[in-house]
């Protein structure tokens, strides 16, 4: 029986960038800049956009997880 893994809401695009870095990575190859290019600027949008959302905080988070 195959096991299927399903992403929800996984944008396919991206998807398939993490399985060409994860080929890069093992077979120890260059990365096609093109690659490079698209990971690097999803890296910046998603950057930009936690540097525009309230800071966590952290203690509150801890506390509110030792109450329940």
């Amino acid at each position: 029986m195959a096991t299927e893994t399903k992403n929800a809401g996984a944008d396919p695009e991206v998807l398939a960038d993490i399985d060409a870095l994860m080929r890069h990575a093992v077979d120890r190859t260059p990365v096609d800049p093109e690659l490079f290019r698209r990971v690097n600027e999803r890296a910046d949008r998603l950057t930009e956009e936690l540097r525009t959302q309230p800071p966590i905080d952290i203690e509150k988070l801890v506390h509110d997880a030792r109450e329940e």
